[in-house]
């Protein structure tokens, strides 16, 4: 504790010289080099002078597997909590390095460093297990600068040592397509608690970046109001040019469909349109999570990452609450902040801007924003006072919960799959949906209900046991679970005699009980045995139909007017989205890739002939303070821009497409959202509420082009 505090002194007293207490491990600037260093495909060539004229060693790592330098001694790194190395990318491009330290026992300490192209820095690797994770982060930050110096973290640090026994120090790379170079210098010992120092006041009053500077950056509230009044003159502008459409945001000047109360999907001149309840074509251009109050973070445990927090007594004191959003689920995995007080910086922003009434702004705002912009749809997750004006149709989730049994496919990242041949299942189905629909069965401006989201129908990769490790997985369960009782009942309605599927399956099995029993080990789909994936793929499809139509039978019991719009697939399986396509009016599918027909099985599509959305994608970049990128991470805000238009232009290219949905409205928290830590700059407005313009500027184009041009 006397530690931390005399560190957090040095900090507030502006000092961030890290290296105050360092001492030298190791020179690579001697001459010769020491017999304790090793070279494995890695050429050490001689000292030059940097771009700063500074002397380095230049050092290649070859095009060979796992080309490594290591350096073998005796250290004592007790009283120590980092080591430090004096390091340059002699490439235009960005490396991933790994350091990994190991100790007289074996134990290793294992980092990776991203290391960008540029000048030289201080890599510095604490000594102990650590990622930004263990803060409550998505990504932390790796790089930041001090007096001049570039200082840089490694994005993780894995393993335990024992520090009095270190005995080799290794610097390696993944077998490189060309050789690649670096300029390294001395490596060091050093008292530097450099997690506290990277991340110390880290988020300003306002939660953007302290060691960030960009064009639109606040910094005082008569900005943040200034330019809200200067973007609503502009809103009023952009609002002149937007296409004819009728009050649901249907195309075109006269309907093109009969009228039918309530929004419907319909194929013309072979092209699926949504059909708006006026009798409009309309297609769905949507945004998810638009709400003001889902952008809090955790200030418990990381408190000194916070600049100026409000006091407990001002008027933003009411932006302050608590919450534990520990699950369990993979999407949770190594979060070290999950409970505890969390603050709204973005409500704070909205009313330092609009004051006390700030929701009935913010309200307005967002309708003139959806206009302006082009988008016609408010999407998942979004504010239900919104929604209840009636000026944009919108979208629901219906979320079941129940004790049902439930099955692992091995990425769980939302919890496990509910076992689909359940009755409770069936029960918690029924219980969803009428909850879900009770006040919106008969409302015209409700497109549709997708059930879930992102389920676990499997893993996310190619392989055999990636597409049936949750078919794989039931037959690891107990003979009591619904989900086995119906595996078990397909084999034996097709085999009867069980020495008839161990030969078909090419396994040593005499009984059925041996299949029935806790944790069988179900084989492997090979081209040896076919009837393994065949029957593994009859069973996957079943296990789909159980849930799509236990679904659509409630919907049609409580609420048969308005569209069933999917699951919103992460995991996209042909036997699933087949499945999705005989019950559901739409498929829909989340991805996130530069485009939307790199997103899902374009030819299975075809083949089924049913309308489908991309219900997430997005593209962010590590502009504006952020620390994460985003899934699909680009350069800056314009090809933000370009990407969203090359992504949309691309998804109604299909003939099928009725609608994409960006996420998110607003950033996330700099230091992670509340549910998994995501911190990504993937929204249309920022932390602020203030809009990425040169992003703007192309979507507008964009979604306004596209609805004068697709009727």
């Amino acid at each position: 504790m006397l530690k931390r505090i005399f560190i957090l002194f040095l900090l507030s007293s502006c000092s961030l010289s890290v290296f105050a207490q360092e001492q030298e491990l190791y020179s690579f600037l001697n001459k010769p080099l020491s017999d304790k260093l090793l070279a494995i495909g890695v050429s050490i060539m001689p000292v030059e002078a940097n771009q700063q004229n500074e002397s380095l060693r230049r050092v290649v790592f070859n095009n060979t597997e796992k080309p490594r330098l290591t350096l073998t001694s005796a250290w004592d790194l007790t009283e120590k909590d980092s080591i430090s190395l004096r390091i340059q990318n002699a490439m235009d491009w960005d490396l991933t390095l790994y350091v990994t330290l190991t100790d007289t026992d074996n134990s290793t300490l294992n980092a990776v460093i991203a290391l960008p192209a540029g000048p030289a820095q201080n890599l510095v690797i604490p000594l102990k297990s650590f990622s930004s994770r263990t803060w409550g982060m998505r990504e932390g930050i790796t790089s930041w600068q001090s007096e001049g110096n570039l200082y840089l973290l490694p994005t993780s640090v894995v393993g335990k040592i024992d520090p009095s026994k270190i005995d080799t120090i290794s610097l390696s790379m993944d077998k490189p397509a060309v050789a690649q170079s670096l300029l390294i210098g001395t490596m060091n010992k050093t008292d530097a608690d450099v997690e506290q120092m990277a991340y110390y006041h880290l988020v300003d009053k306002y939660g953007q970046n302290t060691r960030m500077t960009w064009p639109q950056k606040i910094l005082s509230n008569k900005q943040l109001k200034t330019m809200a009044e200067e973007e609503s003159q502009e809103l009023v502008k952009w609002s002149k040019n937007t296409p004819t459409q009728d009050i649901y945001g249907g195309i075109g000047k006269r309907p093109q469909f009969r009228a039918s109360k309530y929004f419907r999907t319909e194929k013309y001149k072979g092209r699926w349109y949504f059909v708006s309840p006026n009798g409009y074509a309309f297609i769905s251009l949507g945004v998810n999570t638009v709400t003001p109050d889902d952008s809090q973070t955790y200030i418990d445990g990381r408190d000194f990452m916070f600049a100026s927090l409000p006091d407990a007594k001002s008027v933003l004191a009411r932006f302050y609450g608590y919450a534990n959003t520990s699950s369990g689920n993979a999407a949770q995995g190594g979060l070290g902040v999950d409970q505890g007080k969390w603050f709204d910086f973005y409500q704070a922003n909205l009313y330092r801007t609009y004051g006390i009434n700030f929701l009935d702004e913010w309200h307005e705002n967002v309708i003139k924003r959806f206009k302006a912009w082009g988008f016609n749809t408010i999407g998942n997750w979004s504010d239900n006072t919104l929604i209840g004006l009636h000026k944009l149709p919108y979208t629901r989730s219906i979320y079941i919960r129940g004790d049902y049994n439930t099955v692992s496919s091995g990425l769980d990242w939302w919890g496990y799959m509910p076992d689909t041949f359940d009755p409770k299942f069936s029960q918690a189905v029924d219980d969803a949906v009428k909850l879900a629909t009770k006040d919106n069965k008969n409302d015209p401006w409700l497109i549709g209900y997708f059930a879930d989201n992102e389920l676990s129908w499997g893993k996310l990769g190619d392989s055999p046991t990636d597409h049936y490790s949750l078919v794989m997985n039931v037959l690891a369960q107990t003979d009591t679970s619904p989900a086995k009782q119906a595996f078990l009942k397909q084999l034996k309605g097709k085999y009867t005699d069980i020495t008839k599927l161990a030969k078909a399956w090419g396994i040593d099995v005499q009984q059925w009980d041996a299949i029935a029993s806790k944790g069988f080990n179900a084989p492997l789909p090979s081209a040896e045995y076919p009837a393994i994936e065949r029957d593994y793929g009859i069973f996957l499809a079943n296990y789909a139909d159980h849930y799509f139509k236990t679904v659509k039978d409630s919907l049609k019991k409580y609420d048969p007017h308005h569209l069933f719009l999917g699951n919103r697939f992460a995991v996209k399986l042909p036997e699933v989205i087949s499945s999705c396509a005989k019950f559901c009016d739409v498929i829909s599918f989340n991805t996130y890739t530069m485009l939307a027909s790199q997103g899902y099985d374009t030819k299975l599509v075809a083949q089924l002939d049913r309308p489908i959305m991309i219900t997430e994608f997005s593209f962010g970049s590590k502009t504006m303070g952020a620390l994460w990128g985003g899934p699909i991470s680009v350069t800056n805000e314009k090809e933000r821009g370009e990407s969203y238009q090359r992504f949309v232009s691309d998804a109604f290219a299909d003939p099928h497409m009725v609608g994409t949905h960006w996420f998110q409205y607003i950033d996330e928290p700099l230091t992670g959202r509340l549910l998994d830590g995501e911190n990504g700059h993937v929204g249309l407005v920022n932390i602020t509420d203030r809009p990425a313009h040169d992003l703007i500027e192309k979507v507008k184009e964009t979604n306004i082009n596209l609805l004068e041009k697709i009727r």
